[in-house]
């Protein structure tokens, strides 16, 4: 059997209308496993792409893809700190080791 190319291949989406919702109960149950001091941590670090989602979800309709999690980590590229200066590389990455915490503990909880 000979396979064809497929130029347009099924992706994943997720609906994200409860996007929001999601990371908070990841945070909550990170509250249990973590220190107070590591959960503030990656508090601010998930806050970028509630942030992110709440003003760019509706022009995704709502949809998380991959397409829509690159622009998010272009949206990181592109967003000042609130010293006013862009935000690091470092921080960059650890909004990004965040999102696929969420993700891989939704994922694993069957969410």
């Amino acid at each position: 059997m000979i396979d064809a190319i497929q130029l347009k291949p099924d992706r994943q989406i997720l609906d994200g209308r409860n996007f929001s919702p999601l990371i908070d109960l990841w945070l909550a149950d990170c509250s249990r496993l973590v220190s107070d001091r590591t959960l503030a941590g990656y508090s601010e670090k998930i806050e970028y792409v509630r942030e992110w989602w709440l003003s760019c979800g509706p022009a995704y309709n709502w949809t998380l893809s991959e397409t829509a999690v690159q622009d998010y980590a272009q949206w990181l590229s592109n967003k000042q700190s609130r010293f006013g200066k862009p935000l690091g590389y470092h921080t960059r990455r650890d909004a990004l080791r965040r999102l696929r915490q969420v993700f891989v503990w939704a994922w694993k909880n069957g969410y």
